[in-house]
């Protein structure tokens, strides 16, 4: 996936590898932010709404556990 022309482009310290992905993406997920790789192109639509999925989720659960405890 990360080698699709025109897709997906991955900038900074990044080799494209799966765990590269993986360390872009859990902070992404977790609305930290971007760590030392950043998205170029049409990805960062979906960085965007992963981000906001992710916001969703975290305060749905949070909210969630605070209610039944």
């Amino acid at each position: 996936m990360h080698h699709s022309e025109g897709w997906v482009k991955l900038q900074g310290n990044s080799t494209g590898s799966l765990m590269d992905c993986v360390c872009f993406s859990f902070p992404t997920f977790s609305t930290v932010g971007f760590s030392d790789i950043e998205p170029v192109g049409d990805i960062r639509y979906l960085t965007g709404i992963e981000s906001l999925t992710g916001l969703v989720l975290i305060t749905g659960t949070a909210s969630f556990l605070h209610l039944k405890m």
